[in-house]
């Protein structure tokens, strides 16, 4: 998970983040000025705009249910549920 200074200093490409709000991940990479843009307000990745991501990318909040994910990713998560600390994935690094 990247912190608020990470995101503002880096120039890398970064391709997923977790935090407290949810998943967002783009294996394209995630859309450099949306990350800033939350960075700087300090909001949780589930108020990233989704029109940003491409046909791959996907945003999971805690809230969801039932959600397909597509799995042409590096990092794919084979399902979710909701446990006592929210967002709980079983993933598999391929």
């Amino acid at each position: 998970m990247c912190t608020v200074d990470e995101i503002l200093l880096s120039s890398d490409k970064t391709i997923a983040i977790i935090d407290g709000s949810g998943v967002l991940a783009d294996p394209v990479g995630i859309d450099r000025a949306e990350l800033v843009r939350l960075a700087k307000l300090r909001v949780p990745v589930s108020n990233f705009n989704t029109s940003k991501l491409s046909k791959d990318g996907y945003l999971v909040r805690v809230e969801d249910q039932d959600v397909k994910l597509p799995c042409e990713f590096h990092l794919c998560f084979l399902s979710f549920s909701m446990g006592g600390d929210g967002l709980i994935g079983d993933g598999v690094f391929v």
